[in-house]
């Protein structure tokens, strides 16, 4: 989750979670929904659970996310939750363009990289997470 949860794992111990601001969230899914009405909102919670503006069969959802469809929520169900990441994407999403905008409107509040290979997608989190 590009440094936003970590877990532990043996011999390692510990649990680090940085969330991004509520209001920060619901203004970036405000921002990307405007830029392309068509756009996956996915809202990453601790690396099992997530929310999601689309939905997919179950061999999609595992394919993708190595997720089954009880660990996903509904948008609002994830808000309520504090995410971690936000990822955006979809096929005819401009990433690139997506960044700019974001990059104007949010500047250091966030971190925003863009993922091109592939099916492109950015991921949005918090600037305290690498």
């Amino acid at each position: 989750m590009n440094g936003a949860v970590a877990i532990e794992n043996a011999p390692l111990s510990g649990h680090f979670k940085e969330p991004l601001p509520e209001k920060v969230t619901h203004d970036i899914i405000d921002l990307a929904l405007k830029f392309d009405t068509g756009i996956r909102v996915t809202l990453e919670l601790d690396g099992y659970e997530f929310g999601a503006n689309w939905e997919a069969d179950s061999e999609t959802l595992w394919r993708r996310n190595s997720a089954t469809p009880d660990m996903v929520l509904s948008i609002k169900e994830a808000l309520s939750r504090q995410p971690s990441k936000i990822a955006l994407g979809g096929l005819g999403t401009d990433i690139l363009k997506l960044v700019d905008k974001l990059s104007h409107s949010f500047g250091n509040t966030i971190s925003a990289i863009p993922a091109l290979l592939g099916n492109p997608m950015l991921n949005v989190t918090s600037p305290r997470a690498s």
